[in-house]
């Protein structure tokens, strides 16, 4: 009799706790076409002001974030730039444009951002212009001088002479003249 009393007390105990869950499932289920209780309504407006809230935060947060890293960018460019306008102050003009280029390079992560800049500061035919304008002034410069000599000779005689077919005075006077530069 005692297990005949303690099965029926076991599963009496069983199926309570069925029940209880049964009863759960039916209040979590969600009905779209109920009506909504002002409870549920304020639950629903205290979780949007807590989502917007994070949001707001989260993008203060970023924008704080890459406005201190333009800054710190405008600084490193703008050092960067006083010190190459230095060594080329051909290029003062364009020291504005510059420290804006080189910044946004170094804030995208370029590895050279001051190269970035020079480079991209104009457009690649001013800079087919420039190399121009550069390299006349080069040749114009090399030529004025006398320095490094000329692949054409400038006497009456082009080539070199037959040296073996000289006569010994002949060699010395041609030796001679050489030596003088004539």
């Amino acid at each position: 009799m005692a297990d005949i009393q303690e099965k029926e007390e076991l599963t009496q105990e069983a199926v309570a706790p069925v029940v209880d869950a049964t009863e759960e499932n039916v209040e979590d289920y969600f009905n779209p076409f109920a009506d909504i209780s002002e409870e549920d309504k304020q639950v629903e407006e205290e979780i949007k002001e807590d989502v917007s809230k994070k949001e707001t935060q989260v993008e203060v947060d970023v924008d704080v974030k890459t406005e201190l890293a333009e800054v710190k960018a405008e600084r490193q460019a703008s050092k960067e730039v006083s010190s190459f306008i230095k060594e080329h102050p051909e290029f003062e003009e364009l020291s504005d444009d510059l420290v804006e280029l080189a910044s946004k390079a170094v804030v995208k992560g370029h590895s050279k951002p001051l190269e970035f800049a020079v480079r991209n500061v104009k457009s690649p035919s001013y800079w087919i212009d420039y190399g121009k304008k550069l390299g006349r002034e080069d040749l114009a410069s090399v030529s004025q001088n006398r320095v490094g000599g000329s692949s054409l000779s400038k006497g009456s005689d082009k080539g070199t002479p037959d040296f073996s077919s000289m006569s010994s005075d002949e060699f010395n006077e041609y030796t001679k003249s050489v030596l003088r530069g004539a």
